[in-house]
Formats: structure tokens, C-alpha cells, sequence
């Protein structure tokens, strides 16, 4: 616990890596070895762990005095651009629809750090910016989301659930990129017992102002280990992965997020739900106004009619099938798409793990350029 703590803090724990290596490899002697050899062992480990918490008293004391092992760059300010829109929005992950992270906002003068806010342990949903105003997930087990000013990063509100099982592995921590949606915020819940039939299943709905819970509805189990649970709102409709899991049911389930859910903005009615195979908790589906896009661990990049059968592109021509109805075109891939993609001036943008980059029509999929860079 003190080192997790003295790392978040930014500490320099470089010194203290030798011990942390010689503890795991004692610790194995220990479990494993027999009499004479285990009592050594032992009485090693012990002397060792005295060791180690010198270490991190004069690790601390060092953090104490000198401060973080390293500090963000600052600018002296002066090319700095004029103009620029301070009240510029930045209302979901990587800015807007497009994902392209382009915002009229002039940015930061010097670097220095405005403030900071606590918000639990680490996890791989983004913050999103609107009125003045900073909402965030957290996966605390009391304090599930807040809403923060934006200029001091007081806090406005914070929100929690009602649940009658209480522990950390059942109360829904929240692992979401908060979705604004007109005058509410939509987050999703995560955790590990119980699977779709626990506690951590739903979507929450969350007044805007006063962070009121308005409504919780089900929309599947996601792990906390995938430190996200994938959602998306074009304001008219709503998309996430849904899988089964519950590694306490016996037999276990360990099903991945397999199936794409398409429900009205509420979450109570379904328009479709497809088996697109597995999909990366990290892959979150991109909306626009008439089709959602999807990457898959199989390589494949989807495009959905979210009205099946109504691309909102005119020229393109669908299939009589309700399948082709549903699908505008697949691309695949050289490899797993385990990211979202980018919409841009008609164009898709995404890597893959085969090691390209490709660029794909919106209308079409076909394939403008692919580059090989590497592995993604």
C-alpha cells in the first residue's frame, strides 16, 4: 500500500526496485521450499521487509523535501498564439464526433498545473468538458462520478449509488467516459461479482445539475479489470459492447464482450443487437448521426445502420436481407482493432495490431491508403 501510495505521488522509488526484486524471489523459496531451507528463507524475508521499510521512510522523506522524481515542462509563455476560444467545449473523449481532438480553445500559456482532484484508483475513462463545467467517472465504491468547475476544480456535486450488497468486489464502481446527453450525464457500471445478474449491470442516468441519480437501466456486466466499460450516445440513439461473464457462477462464465446493443436514447427500447465476436473493451463504438462504427479482436471494422436499412448516405444502394440492412460494409483488417476509430471529413482513421494505419471512405469502407508502421 505504500509503495502503490508513494507512487501516485510521483516518489522516486528507482532505489527501492532491488529490494522489491529479491522480496518475489524469496517469497517463491518460502512457498516452495521444505525445513531447513524454509526457515532460512523465512528469517530472510523478515530482515528483508525491515530493510524495505527503511527504504521507504528515507524514500519518503526525500519526496517530502525534493518533491516528484519529475516535473511537466513549463513554457515561458512567449509563442504563445493569440486569440482562441476560452470557452470553447470539450463535451466527450478526444473533443467531438470526429474524435480529432481539435478544439478552438488557445490551450495552456505556460504548462503549470491549475489544480488536481482525487479521484480513486486508475482507470482508462476521460474526463469531458461543458458550461464551465468538468464531469468524471471514479471507481471509488462510495462517490461514483463528480462534477467539478472547471476554473478551480471545486468540487459542484458528486453522485453514489444505492445497493443493499455492499464490498468491493459487488458496489458498481463507474469506468466510463461520461456521456452528455441534453440535460443528463449517462455512465456505465463495472465490477466482478455476480455478472449480469449482480449489482454492477447497468447504465446510470445522472441529473446534469444537482448529480441526482434519474434511473438505472440494464445493460450488461463488465469486469472492472477491463478498467472500461464502453459506451457511446449520438443523442437520439445509444451503443454499447455486451458480453456474459461471472467467473463466481459454476461453472464459470468468461464470455468477452461480444455483441453490439443499439437501444433508443433511453435504454428501453431495442433496435438491434448483433454478434460482431470479440471486441475490446478499449475499442468504444463511434457514432455519427446514422451509423455506428465498431472494431473487432478479429480484425474486422464494422459499419451499422443505426435505423437498419438508412445509411443517411443517398448514393449508397443496401441489400434486401436484414443483415445487409443492418451492416453498411466491413473492412478487415491485418490485425485486432483494439482502439476506436476516428471520423474525420468523411474519412475513418485507425490502426490495427498487424502494425498499419489505415484510412477508409465513410460511405463506402473501400480503402483510400494503408501505411505499415509497426506494430500497434
Amino acid at each position: 500500500m505504500w509503495v502503490g501510495s508513494l507512487q501516485q505521488l510521483g516518489a522516486d522509488l528507482r532505489s527501492f526496485y532491488d529490494i522489491d526484486t529479491e522480496y518475489y524471489r524469496l517469497e517463491g523459496k518460502v512457498n516452495w521450499s521444505k525445513n531447513e531451507a524454509k526457515n532460512e528463507a523465512t528469517e530472510q524475508i523478515a530482515q528483508l521487509i525491515d530493510k524495505g521499510f527503511a527504504k521507504l521512510e528515507t524514500i519518503y522523506n526525500n519526496f517530502i523535501t525534493n518533491g516528484p522524481a519529475f516535473k511537466p515542462y513549463q513554457s515561458d509563455g512567449k509563442d504563445f498564439p493569440e486569440g482562441g476560444n476560452m470557452n470553447a467545449e470539450w463535451p466527450m473523449f478526444q473533443a467531438n464526433e470526429h474524435n480529432n481532438g481539435h478544439t478552438d480553445a488557445p490551450g495552456p500559456r505556460y504548462g503549470r498545473t491549475a489544480w488536481k482532484f482525487p479521484v480513486g484508483l486508475g482507470w482508462y475513462s476521460s474526463p469531458v468538458v461543458e458550461d464551465n463545467r468538468v464531469y468524471i467517472a471514479s471507481p471509488g465504491m462510495y462517490a461514483t462520478s463528480f462534477c467539478l468547475d472547471l476554473d478551480t476544480g471545486k468540487e459542484i456535486w458528486k453522485s453514489t449509488q444505492n445497493h443493499p450488497l455492499f464490498g468491493i468486489y459487488k458496489y458498481p464502481a463507474i469506468l466510463s467516459t461520461p456521456v452528455i446527453q441534453d440535460d443528463k450525464i449517462i455512465l456505465r457500471e463495472a465490477n466482478s461479482h455476480g455478472g449480469n445478474e449482480g449489482q454492477a449491470r447497468h447504465l446510470v442516468y445522472i441529473d446534469k445539475k444537482t448529480g441526482k441519480t434519474l434511473s438505472r437501466s440494464f445493460a450488461g456486466h463488465v469486469d472492472y479489470r477491463t478498467q472500461n466499460a464502453p459506451v457511446a450516445s449520438n443523442g437520439k440513439y445509444i451503443v454499447y459492447p455486451f458480453g456474459v461473464a461471472d467467473i463466481y457462477k459454476y461453472p464459470p462464465i468468461c464470455q468477452n464482450l461480444n455483441r453490439l446493443i443499439c437501444k433508443d436514447k433511453t435504454n428501453n427500447k431495442l433496435i438491434w443487437d448483433f454478434n460482431v465476436g470479440d471486441i475490446d473493451a478499449l475499442a468504444e463504438p463511434v457514432m455519427s448521426e446514422h451509423q455506428v462504427f465498431q472494431g473487432t479482436m478479429e480484425g474486422y471494422l464494422y459499419a451499422f445502420n443505426l435505423k437498419p436499412g438508412h445509411s443517411g448516405h443517398d448514393t449508397v444502394e443496401l441489400g434486401n436481407t436484414e443483415e445487409k440492412q443492418l451492416i453498411a460494409w466491413n473492412f478487415q483488417a491485418d490485425g485486432a482493432i483494439n482502439t476506436k476509430v476516428t471520423r474525420y471529413n468523411n474519412r475513418i482513421y485507425f490502426g490495427a495490431n498487424g502494425g498499419s494505419v489505415y484510412c477508409l471512405d465513410e460511405q463506402s469502407g473501400k480503402l483510400i491508403w494503408s501505411k505499415k508502421s509497426g506494430p500497434c
